[in-house]
């Protein structure tokens, strides 16, 4: 479930009718529903008017999914442009001083290989786009961490598929009723998960009819 629901002045017309206590049971009722995902009793005084906020709830949350796979497309998309248009940025520490990695990868990296587009990192800009995704504020990539994802660039994974994990599981029912509390710089550097989110389909729930009277 997510940290906050919205109620607007517009509700409060088909609700103005019921007595105090009632008022106060709808209320309880509907933190009831975010938090524990625990509805009224149909018998219940108060259910018409609930399934009425659960009618709005349910469309705000359509709308805020749209809203975040739509934003982790653009921030896909524009991952990938820059790689295209500045291929420095995803050097490390090609770039500046201040993008350096200190783990010396020019020094100590044998493998030779000469794809070097997609075997480096900036792992300032990983971290924004991950700390954007799952609303976090990470600030460091630990060592380990950065290792693994270097491995599974070298197993074939892509930067592109990294973020297009992130993006999927961004919208799996799991983690977004997990407030995406498993979901770290080290999940997406483990090779199962990236291969589970990259070809993970993101699925739209249908919109239900729920009546109002």
């Amino acid at each position: 479930m997510r940290k906050s629901f919205i109620l607007y002045s517009s509700m409060y017309n088909p609700i103005k009718h019921l007595k105090d206590d009632e008022l106060g049971f709808l209320f309880r009722s509907l933190f009831n529903y975010h938090n524990e995902g625990s509805e009224p009793s149909p018998e219940s005084s108060i259910y018409i008017a609930f399934l009425f906020f659960k009618g709005q709830f349910v469309e705000d949350e359509k709308k805020y999914l749209e809203r975040c796979a739509k934003n982790q497309t653009n921030a896909a998309k524009r991952w990938n442009k820059d790689e295209v248009i500045n291929p420095v940025l995803f050097a490390g520490m090609q770039s500046h001083p201040m993008d350096a990695d200190n783990d010396n990868d020019n020094d100590n990296d044998n493998d030779n290989d000469n794809d070097k587009s997609n075997k480096s990192i900036d792992w300032s800009k990983l971290i924004i786009i991950f700390n954007q995704t799952f609303g976090k504020s990470s600030r460091v990539f630990p060592e380990a961490v950065k290792s693994k994802y270097k491995a599974r660039l070298k197993e074939g994974f892509t930067k592109k598929e990294i973020v297009l994990a992130m993006a999927n599981a961004k919208m799996d029912p799991y983690h977004i009723e997990s407030n995406y509390k498993h979901c770290t710089l080290e999940f997406f550097s483990r090779a199962d998960k990236l291969d589970k989110f990259i070809n993970q389909s993101v699925k739209k729930q249908p919109t239900k009819y729920i009546p109002t009277k």
